[in-house]
């Protein structure tokens, strides 16, 4: 038994190590559009909520859950109000871009409201490409890790690269459009008019 445990933890501290050395860890990324203000009552929520869990009288610990609650409230308040500044300052720069004939910043502004990115609330581990491919990309063959995305306004051809990810095991993202293949590491990829040609060298 004891070799078997001391063997377990040879293995499993194997994995971790070169998971933290290789991938790292996944991080928060903070959303531009969030106030100052709104982090600040997001932390003193937090700290509310460590008081609830620390305290162990009945009747404080029931003051703290009503002060958690109405730091809730303030904070989804907030949020809000930050998230309709933010878009109406977008509207704002779509209308400009509109009427300067900017199409490249109208479009990408429409973009970023109508098709959210996948990607919202994480970042890529460490050493990981994210690609937008069109129909004759050709996917770096030095890049160890890709987080690859098939991009086509027809529906046709995203059922089809739907049909090409899931028999070839890579899994697809939950969403319509896009379609996400899971992390693994390429010697070449191309993708063709009618068909899409991907040849991992091993998978994660």
């Amino acid at each position: 038994m004891e070799d078997t445990n001391h063997l377990w933890n040879q293995v499993k501290t194997t994995y971790q190590e070169a998971g933290r050395t290789f991938l790292g860890h996944r991080n928060e990324r903070h959303k531009d559009w969030i106030s100052q203000e709104a982090w600040q009552k997001i932390k003193e929520k937090k700290d509310i909520k460590k008081k609830v869990l620390s305290t162990k009288s009945e009747r404080i610990k029931t003051q703290q859950q009503q002060a958690y609650r109405e730091a809730d409230r303030a904070v989804k308040q907030i949020i809000r109000h930050d998230k309709r500044k933010h878009l109406e300052d977008m509207a704002t720069q779509a209308e400009e871009a509109a009427y300067k004939g900017d199409q490249r910043t109208l479009y990408k502004i429409t973009k970023q409201v109508l098709v959210p990115n996948i990607f919202t609330d994480l970042h890529p581990a460490k050493q990981v490409q994210v690609l937008k491919l069109n129909k004759t990309s050709l996917l770096p063959t030095d890049a160890p890790f890709i987080v690859c995305f098939f991009m086509s306004p027809r529906k046709p051809e995203n059922e089809h690269y739907k049909k090409v990810v899931a028999s070839n095991g890579w899994g697809c993202g939950p969403r319509d459009g896009p379609r996400l293949i899971r992390t693994f590491s390429f010697s070449t990829a191309k993708v063709h008019n009618s068909y899409t040609e991907v040849r991992p060298s091993y998978e994660l």
